[in-house]
């Protein structure tokens, strides 16, 4: 198998991280970005605004599953 082949994902699990999420996104992507690496951010239904947030910070609207 080549290092071509493969690939980093990082999942990062949320409930009620509205107070924590915009500064850990801003040390997480800009390392996420240059490793290549694609983040899931998996938010248990935070009722805090955390997916929200998280969606503002990075400027488009996320899948949710």
């Amino acid at each position: 198998m080549s290092d071509a082949a493969l690939r980093l994902s990082v999942v990062v699990p949320t409930l009620e991280e509205a107070a924590v999420i915009g500064d850990f996104l801003e040390r997480l992507l800009p390392i996420a970005d240059q490793l290549g690496a694609e983040v899931l951010l998996v938010d248990d239904r935070s009722q805090d605004g955390t997916a929200e947030l998280a969606r503002m910070m990075i400027g488009r609207d996320l899948p949710a599953v």
